[in-house]
């Protein structure tokens, strides 16, 4: 019941802010490392770690995260160790040096609780992303010999990426509500 108030603070802020699974799960984790912080020895106690209540919201978050994210067997018994063993951690910190913060415990392991809770990226985009930076490094690190494309093959690729380049400014004039050119311009 010690930590019933710090849940119940970190569920209230993430409601009233519509925060995302990941900001509600940050929010979520730093009132762990709150609570371990304000009341070490409670956290100390055999067994160490968080209460028993943190597993069960863990199970639920692991639950939304795996519907972001959906995959085989193997991925959610994984996801579900992962998220599992976060708070876990975020305590371990917090008792083994009292001067962290729960901030401070939180960012030892914010890279991994962004790869779980964070929105999965859009596949279409990293694939485009990966070829880019795949071609990039074929030309930038080619043998004086090698041929990476034809000529007709660099004039098309140039065409479309230039093409595409206008419609990816064209859409973040849109989201950032600022004025595309006048029509006739």
């Amino acid at each position: 019941m010690s930590f019933w108030p710090y849940r119940t603070g970190a569920l209230a802020v993430a409601d009233r802010f519509e925060m995302s699974l990941a900001e509600v799960a940050e929010a979520y984790l730093r009132a762990v490392g709150l609570w371990a912080g304000n009341g070490p020895v409670l956290a100390a106690c055999s067994p160490a770690g968080p209460p028993p209540c943190v597993s069960e919201d863990m199970e639920i978050f692991a639950a939304r995260a795996l519907r972001q994210r959906p995959g085989g067997r193997a991925e959610t018994a994984d996801t579900r160790t992962r998220v599992a063993d976060l708070a876990g951690r975020v305590v371990s910190v917090i008792l083994d040096d009292a001067s962290i913060t729960p901030l401070g415990a939180f960012d030892t392991i914010r890279d991994e609780a962004s790869r779980l809770f964070g929105e999965p990226p859009d596949p279409i985009t990293a694939r485009v992303s990966y070829a880019l930076t795949e071609l990039a490094d074929r030309l930038l690190h080619r043998r004086d010999d090698e041929e990476v494309m034809t000529r007709e093959q660099a004039l098309s690729l140039r065409a479309e990426m230039t093409g595409l380049g206008s419609l990816l400014a064209s859409m973040m004039r849109d989201t950032a509500g600022e004025p595309g050119p006048e029509p006739g311009r």
